[in-house]
């Protein structure tokens, strides 16, 4: 459902029991939860994924794992299967033959019978105290969902992997996202890593956006909090998501999350925060002093004042992140904030110039085909 339908929003009462209640001795008292993740191509990631959910504190009578496979082509499929004829029927296994993230999203939303629904990723894993916490914090706080703090973690363990990491989540790289920089209370959030929904927030605010390839998740997000709805991130619990680890891996990434960002203007009210365009306002002033540079003079000049500015940002920031993270990732982080910053700004231009164009295939593709939906937001990094 797109996000220009106007939605009847009511304050209700918190549809769990209160935290006393809900986590005694009777599990009887738990609502029940749904765990919906797509997948696809995620043979690599899939099994921390199962062992981390069904490492979960929560009554495993009261939760169910909802696999959404986009036609995987390598084993993903077949070791979620493995462990459904281990676990049914606690585990779920469903196809989507259309193979992008919001329609996955829906599918397993649609099926589930929780009355908590979380949206997860294959890339990630999990505190063992994810599902009891989010939903403690829902009764507590009667929000329309709650998410955590994503802890990145590089996919290898070399100085470029650690750099990407790093610049993931500190604030030069992925401004004033509270579930990648972190905060130290439970607080309200534009969006937030991995969270747990009301199953009333669906009903009220609609579905994913299934013409929202990326960046779905941040679209939702966005109108569930325009009409009234209240999101939040509780530091309590953690997300440890395992990030691209090397910069090729995230140029491409980034420029896919900056075409999404601009895209979804097609499609959406407000498909992102106004952070998401800051590297779409820098790209543009660079290019378009260096145009004009060829010109004028001053221009010029203007064009190398900016990018020297730019550059003495991108290393003063990598100096601090490199104490923090180790100081010997300064050379990597040199090169993984442009890679991060630029590509982004880069794709949100070209969709800028594309707008005007119905969506094609080419939209589908600019996506990437591997698509692990399940990235959800954490992904998207912002």
């Amino acid at each position: 459902m797109g996000g220009g339908v106007k939605y009847e929003v009511q304050r209700a009462e918190c549809e769990c029991r209160s935290p006393n209640s809900a986590f005694g001795d009777r599990h009887s008292t738990f609502p029940f939860v749904s765990v919906v993740i797509p997948c696809r191509n995620e043979e690599d990631a899939i099994r921390g994924v199962l062992e981390s959910l069904l490492a979960q504190d929560y009554p495993k009578e009261r939760m169910e794992i909802i696999f959404v496979d986009g036609a995987s082509t390598d084993r993903t499929r077949s070791m979620v299967a493995r462990y459904q004829e281990l676990h049914a029927p606690r585990i779920i296994l469903l196809d989507n033959p259309d193979r992008t993230a919001p329609v996955g999203f829906n599918k397993g939303i649609s099926r589930s019978r929780g009355d908590v629904i979380f949206t997860m990723g294959a890339h990630s894993r999990y505190s063992t105290d994810y599902l009891s916490g989010i939903v403690a914090a829902l009764c507590e706080t009667g929000a329309d969902a709650v998410g955590s703090v994503a802890v990145t973690e590089p996919g290898r363990n070399t100085r470029v992997g650690r750099a990407i990491a790093a610049c993931l989540s500190a604030g030069f790289g992925v401004g004033n996202s509270v579930m990648r920089t972190g905060t130290a209370r439970r607080r309200a959030a534009d969006t937030a890593s991995c969270p747990g929904y009301r199953r009333r927030a669906f009903e009220r605010y609609g579905t994913f956006n299934e013409q929202m390839v990326r960046n779905q998740d941040i679209e939702f997000n966005l109108r569930l909090r325009r009409y009234g709805g209240r999101i939040l991130v509780d530091p309590s619990v953690t997300t440890f998501y395992t990030c691209r680890s090397r910069l090729s891996e995230l140029a491409k990434n980034s420029f896919q999350n900056g075409y999404w960002v601009v895209r979804g203007l097609r499609l959406s009210r407000t498909p992102c925060a106004p952070r998401h365009l800051a590297p779409l306002a820098l790209v543009s002033v660079l290019l378009a002093a260096a145009a004009a540079g060829l010109l004028w003079l001053p221009a010029a000049l203007a064009a190398s004042a900016l990018g020297l500015c730019y550059s003495a940002a991108v290393l003063c920031f990598s100096l601090v992140t490199s104490r923090r993270h180790g100081r010997e990732l300064l050379l990597p982080l040199l090169a993984a904030y442009p890679c991060l910053h630029l590509p982004y700004g880069v794709g949100s231009l070209w969709a800028l110039a594309t707008l005007w164009r119905p969506e094609r295939r080419r939209d589908r593709r600019i996506a990437g085909q591997r698509d692990s939906v399940g990235q959800l937001g954490v992904e998207h990094g912002r």
